[in-house]
C-alpha cells in the first residue's frame, strides 16, 4: 500500500471525527519508535502483532502497519479505529469506541 493512500484515509477520518490540527502519519516502524522513545512512552509497538499505533500529543503520530492488513476495508477500518484515537484520545476501546469507528466507516461524523 501506498503511504500517500493512508495517510489520506487518515486524514479523511480524522477530519471527520472532528479532529482538526496537524497529525504525522508513518508506515515506518523505525520511524514511529523513534517518536515513542522521545515522547517518553514505554514498550515497543509489535509489528508482528499491531495493525496500528497512535502516540497522542501535539500532533498526534500515528503508525499503520501496512504488512497485517489483508484487504482495503482492513485498512479503512484501522485508519478510523486510530482516527477515534485521535479526536477523543480519552475514549477507552469498548461499545462506545466501536460505534464512533462504524459511523466514520459509514460516511458519518462524530
Amino acid at each position: 500500500m501506498r503511504h500517500a493512500l493512508i495517510r489520506a484515509l487518515l486524514l479523511h477520518f480524522a477530519e471527520r471525527a472532528g479532529y482538526t490540527g496537524p497529525l504525522r502519519v508513518t508506515t515506518r516502524l523505525e520511524t514511529f519508535e523513534r517518536v515513542r522513545r522521545k515522547r517518553g512512552y514505554d514498550g515497543p509497538a509489535n509489528e508482528h502483532k499491531d495493525y496500528a499505533s497512535t502516540l497522542t500529543g501535539r500532533p498526534p503520530v500515528s503508525w499503520v502497519n501496512v504488512a497485517r492488513h489483508r484487504s482495503l476495508a482492513e485498512l479503512v477500518n484501522t485508519t478510523a479505529h486510530e482516527a477515534v484515537h485521535i479526536a477523543d484520545p480519552a475514549l477507552a476501546h469498548g461499545a462506545e469506541f466501536d460505534r464512533r469507528v462504524r459511523r466514520l466507516v459509514r460516511g458519518g461524523r462524530l
